[in-house]
């Protein structure tokens, strides 16, 4: 995943600090996936819109992850934008990825005795 990412990119993720540069974007690429594993979880992402002018150019999208929770499945819906630049000899790279959760996140469960 981070092969789609420039050298100086930057990620800005909703509950996270920014990751800039390629090694940090592989880090929390490889730390989510690993994560999203764990939980069961499926993305689904739908491109809303691509638009380009010169050099530069962007992705507007909906990131849908389903996971399992109590009672059935549990759904949080992100917002997004890439954009991407134009690296003459080398095609296009992402060099801001940036996205916002639609809603709060739900609850903890509720701890029982705590």
């Amino acid at each position: 995943m981070a092969g789609f990412y420039a050298d100086d990119a930057e990620v800005m993720a909703p509950d996270s600090q920014p990751v800039r540069g390629r090694d940090g974007v592989e880090a929390f690429f490889k730390a989510a996936a690993e994560g999203a594993r764990r939980a069961g979880m499926r993305r689904t992402i739908h491109v809303r819109r691509v638009e380009r002018s010169g050099d530069l150019g962007y992705v507007l999208s909906t990131v849908v992850l389903e996971f399992p929770a109590a009672g059935g499945q549990a759904t949080t819906t992100f917002n997004d934008v890439t954009v991407w630049r134009l690296e003459h000899g080398e095609g296009w790279s992402i060099v801001v990825d940036s996205a916002n959760r639609t809603a709060p996140p739900p609850p903890p469960p509720s701890r029982l005795g705590a």
